[in-house]
């Protein structure tokens, strides 16, 4: 087509004035848009059949033209719809001629659509109405047959099979509706699918195949069949009993052993199961098995409530002993971390001075005494300096100092004062090595993380000058101590003489020292 216009075009320009083609192209353009506006007018007005009339005069002029040919394809579209809204409705009016079954309804079916392709048919069931009537007032297999044999148009032949198949199965119903015969009823089934006696013919089916495995001792598969029959309330009142025991049994061995809220729910949807005494054994082996070395005497006697045997109860008990056992053992074992956190640090330090001195006393002859000595301490901490209380020994080795001053004296009578005469002072030095343990208590945190700390000391004088030292002391002080530094501001320390042969005086003296800690 568009080669023949083409042709066309080529022609007139050749063999047509140049003039008269250009007027000939104005018409074409004008005609075109008229069609095309004409075209949409009836698009809008719902005459779909003359619109695509105008639309394919405008294609002829111009073939290309997007705007005419999409309208043309929705004017289709709607003829489409037009002609299948004309044909469902001619079936519409047949279907419900043919359902209400007078001549009357067929005749008006006829009168509104003469020419449908259903008026035939409804012309066929008009012929065969007298026949049919007849047959389905006698309503028997022969009345049907008779009608199939006498119909020439057979126009109710579907309806006539349904009834004659209807009528079967009801007698064959009447037949074995009350039979206890398995194949008998499952027949029945597969030949009459669409009776309304297949869905109870079923039920009985499954209700019988289940009380034959309930018998057989199947009872998960009579569980199966009888909850393919509808359950309890569909089955006999014999077969509920079997019902409720196939139920029993199913939920037992479907249940979860390892699930203690699934076998809780057991307990309580199945108050009288045989099973009941194995599931409550279950409950306390599973309560049994998560006891832990935390567990309580609740937790213990939670356990037990659920035991029903001598078994499971001995198994519930040496749970509950080894639960026990766990814990003594962690809190055995917590004692000696505890233990090893407050003592089981060792630490080794040295007093960079530790420096003593006695008060000045004069003795009844005129004899004055003084004692000091400066101790080097090799020492041994055991326990952290963080510790409530913790432990030093060692040793003291240093200088024990005597000095004693010789002075005469005389009262001056003019003045009444005493005036005095040194002679000389006599000073000597003995090596000396006490041994001591100090018992340390901290009391606050000073700064950081150093302790503010009080202690007692007993002493044994390994190494001493008899003359001037018993065997043992005591004493006590305060001081700080930190990782590595510690200082103890201010001791006292009391020789004990047991034999009273030292002026009580000249054994107590006070001290510091300074040390530290590696």
């Amino acid at each position: 087509m568009k080669r023949f216009i083409l042709f066309i075009i080529v022609l007139l320009t050749v063999f047509l004035p140049s003039d008269g083609f250009r007027a000939y192209a104005q018409k074409s353009s004008v005609e075109v848009r008229a069609n095309l506006h004409h075209a949409h007018y009836l698009f809008e007005n719902g005459d779909y059949e003359e619109a695509i009339s105008k639309l394919e005069r405008v294609l002829s002029f111009d073939a290309n033209n997007k705007e005419a040919r999409d309208l043309l394809n929705q004017c289709n579209q709607r003829v489409e719809q037009q002609r299948q809204a004309r044909e469902k409705a001619e079936l519409d009016a047949f279907n419900k001629a043919k359902n209400d079954g007078s001549k009357y309804a067929l005749n008006a079916f006829i009168s509104s659509y003469p020419n449908s392709k259903y008026a035939p048919d409804a012309r066929a069931m008009i012929e065969d109405y007298d026949l049919w009537i007849t047959a389905q007032q006698l309503n028997t297999i022969d009345s049907y047959q008779n009608y199939l044999h006498q119909s020439a148009n057979r126009s109710y032949a579907d309806e006539a099979a349904k009834r004659i198949q209807d009528i079967e199965s009801e007698n064959e119903w009447n037949r074995v509706r009350y039979s206890n015969n398995v194949d008998d009823l499952q027949r029945f089934t597969t030949n009459y699918p669409q009776s309304p006696h297949s869905k109870e013919a079923s039920v009985k089916v499954h209700e019988l195949k289940g009380e034959q495995y309930f018998n057989a001792g199947n009872l998960s598969q009579a569980y199966s069949e009888f909850t393919l029959a509808g359950g309890r309330y569909a089955l006999s009142y014999s077969n509920q009993q079997r019902y409720d025991k196939a139920k029993d049994y199913q939920d037992y061995y479907s249940l979860n052993k390892y699930d203690e809220s699934a076998m809780q729910n057991f307990l309580a949807s199945h108050p009288t199961s045989e099973y009941r005494t194995e599931v409550m054994n279950n409950i306390a082996r599973i309560r049994a098995n998560r006891l832990t070395a935390y567990s309580s005497e609740y937790h213990f006697n939670n356990a037990l409530l659920y035991a029903c045997d001598d078994e499971t109860r001995n198994y519930v008990k040496s749970k509950i002993k080894e639960s026990k056992r766990q814990y003594s053992k962690i809190k055995r074992q917590e004692r000696i971390d505890k233990f090893k956190e407050k003592w089981g640090t060792v630490s080794f330090g040295i007093d960079l001075w530790d420096l003593g001195l006695n008060t000045l006393l004069s003795s009844e002859d005129n004899r004055s005494y003084n004692y000091g000595y400066y101790d080097v301490n090799l020492t041994m901490r055991i326990g952290s300096y963080k510790a409530p209380v913790y432990l030093e020994i060692g040793a003291k080795p240093g200088a024990f100092i005597y000095s004693k001053n010789t002075s005469d004296s005389y009262m001056d009578y003019d003045t009444y004062d005493y005036h005095w005469d040194d002679d000389y002072l006599d000073t000597k030095v003995y090596f000396h090595m006490p041994i001591f343990a100090r018992l340390k208590i901290n009391l606050f945190n000073a700064w950081g993380e150093t302790k503010a700390y009080i202690n007692g000391t007993g002493y044994y004088s390994a190494i001493r000058k008899e003359k001037f030292e018993p065997n043992f002391s005591v004493g006590g002080g305060f001081g700080v101590a930190g990782e590595h530094w510690d200082w103890q501001i201010l001791y006292y320390r009391q020789y004990l003489d047991k034999d009273k042969s030292f002026n009580k005086d000249d054994l107590k003296f006070l001290g510091t020292s300074l040390g530290y800690f590696f």
